[in-house]
């Protein structure tokens, strides 16, 4: 049993009962689109937002959402790889249906007010749950209608994302970005990019490279004196 809170009359909720398949594959997809038709930052094709979550079926198709915000590797794989590893988790965004941002969390506190234009930090937001829009819910697309876009796919308890023929990891594709930057992937980072945050991550990465071998320094002179160098 799902109990989904609607924020905005705080004295109600509706209940739904439901099963989740937990060995259905999952993709998650983003994607860009020219043209600015939208305020979304990607767009895929299809639909004039940004995300899809979705289920395989057995004709091929997918069943997805979609979601308005954000679908970059830096922000949305890293959000899905820190906090949506989960089959259960994946699943319950699927059902809950079209989300405008995915968070850290899915529930929000309920004793806190949580709208589509009140929006707590760190909590998911659905068109369904928060402003009462359930006929944005989950709809059926095809994998080729995701060729020109981003697409995170969850399989094995891991994210990928295709690259030509096959698929990589998304920790992978994210190291790949911070390594050319010239630092690992920061800890709780979630965003664009900037070069303000370029240059501060890559100065913090330097200063542990030098305390690390301050460190190191140390406990070998003080492995030299024990064994009498």
């Amino acid at each position: 049993m799902v109990r989904i809170i609607r924020n905005d009359d705080p004295d109600s909720y509706r209940d739904y009962s439901f099963t989740i398949d937990l060995d259905a594959p999952v993709i998650e997809a983003t994607g860009a689109e020219d043209g600015g038709k939208t305020n979304a930052d990607v767009t895929i094709g299809w639909e004039d937002k940004d995300v899809a979550t979705a289920t395989v079926s057995k004709d091929g198709t997918y069943t997805g959402i979609t979601c308005d915000y954000d679908g970059y590797p830096t922000f949305m794989g890293t959000m899905l790889v820190d906090h949506y590893s989960d089959k259960k988790k994946v699943k319950t965004l699927l059902f809950l249906g079209d989300l405008s941002e995915l968070e850290r969390r899915i529930a929000p506190d309920p004793r806190q007010k949580h709208t589509f234009l009140v929006r707590q930090n760190f909590s998911c937001v659905f068109y369904g749950r928060e402003k009462g829009d359930y006929t944005r819910m989950a709809r059926t697309f095809k994998r080729e209608d995701l060729k020109d876009t981003y697409v995170y796919i969850f399989k094995d308890g891991e994210w990928y994302m295709p690259q030509g023929e096959k698929d990589k990891k998304v920790v992978e594709v994210l190291d790949e970005i911070y390594l050319k930057e010239g630092f690992p992937r920061p800890k709780n980072f979630y965003g664009y990019l900037r070069e303000e945050d370029k240059i501060g991550f890559r100065a913090q990465y330097q200063e542990k490279i030098r305390q690390d071998h301050i460190a190191l320094q140390k406990q070998r002179a003080k492995e030299a004196m024990e064994i009498g160098y």
